[in-house]
C-alpha cells in the first residue's frame, strides 16, 4: 500500500507513458484499437436492468444524452490516424484535469495536512482544510458559486 501522493506520482507516469505509446502506434494496430473500441461500444444490453441503468445514469446525473453510444461511435468514425488521438491526448493533458480529494480525522497527523508534492510540468496543486474550503476559494475565483455540471452531449472538433 502506497500514500496517496506517491500514486499521483505513478498515475501521471502511466499517463506520460500512453502518450508515448500512442504517438509509436502504427495504422494496423490503431486500427485494431479502433476494432475493439467499437465493438465495446456496440455491446447490446443483456437484461432490462442493464437497460435501466444506462437510462437512469442520464437522467440521475441531468446529463439526459441518451444517445451517448451513437456520439461515441460518431467520434470514433471520425478517427483516422493515431495522430488524431495524440492530438486529443495531448489537449486533455495540457491542464491537470485531475482531482485529487484525501479525507483526514479530526485528530490528524499535522504533516499529513501538508500541501500535496507537486508533479514536475503540471499546475501547483491546491491544498483546502476546512468544510467551507471550497466555497471559500470558489467564492474568491471571480465569484463562482458552483461546479460546472452540464454533459457534453455533441461532438465538437
Amino acid at each position: 500500500k502506497e500514500a496517496p501522493d506517491g500514486v499521483d506520482v505513478d498515475i501521471e507516469r502511466v499517463l506520460e507513458g500512453f502518450g508515448a505509446d500512442l504517438k509509436n502506434l502504427s495504422l494496423a494496430e490503431f486500427s485494431k484499437w479502433k476494432s475493439s473500441i467499437r465493438s465495446g461500444l456496440n455491446h447490446k444490453d443483456q437484461n432490462m436492468g442493464q437497460e435501466a441503468d444506462r437510462y437512469w445514469a442520464q437522467i440521475v446525473n441531468d446529463g439526459l444524452c441518451f444517445n451517448r453510444k451513437e456520439l461515441a461511435l460518431e467520434y470514433l468514425d471520425s478517427l483516422n490516424s493515431p495522430k488524431a488521438v495524440v492530438e486529443t491526448f495531448q489537449l486533455l493533458r495540457r491542464e491537470n484535469r485531475k482531482v485529487s480529494v484525501k479525507m483526514f480525522g479530526a485528530n490528524a497527523d499535522p504533516a499529513l495536512l501538508a500541501a500535496p508534492s507537486p508533479v514536475p510540468g503540471k499546475p501547483q496543486p491546491v491544498l483546502l482544510v476546512g468544510a467551507n474550503a471550497t466555497k471559500r476559494r470558489l467564492g474568491s475565483e471571480g465569484g463562482a458559486s458552483y461546479y460546472p455540471t452540464e454533459t457534453a452531449c455533441r461532438i465538437t472538433k
